[in-house]
């Protein structure tokens, strides 16, 4: 597991770990994504989550990131299982969203 909301971690770095996965057999890439501290995922729907969410905006994953990790694992036989807390671990949603929460 990584955890890019809390540690982000440059798509450079992503790529390694999943080269030094493939080379020790491991085949699931577990993506920690979104949590309260940031939300570095760009959504195409709600791009405020990320704008607002993320530490700064060079802290987020473009789409065409995401794609590119997702892919770059698939064609190592690794599985990317993608979390997003929901709907505890929210608390960086309320700069896009402030009435949304509790």
């Amino acid at each position: 597991m990584i955890d890019s909301s809390r540690h982000f971690l440059p798509i450079g770095v992503l790529l390694e770990n999943l080269d030094l996965m493939a080379h020790n057999k491991m085949n699931v890439f577990h993506w920690h994504l979104t949590d309260s501290e940031s939300f570095p995922y760009t959504s195409a729907k709600y791009p405020n989550l990320s704008l607002l969410g993320a530490y700064t905006p060079a802290h987020t994953y473009s789409i065409d990131d995401m794609k590119k990790v997702i892919d770059y694992a698939r064609l190592r036989g690794i599985r990317t299982i993608p979390e997003f807390d929901t709907p505890g671990h929210t608390g960086s949603w309320s700069h896009a969203f402030p009435n949304l929460l509790s």
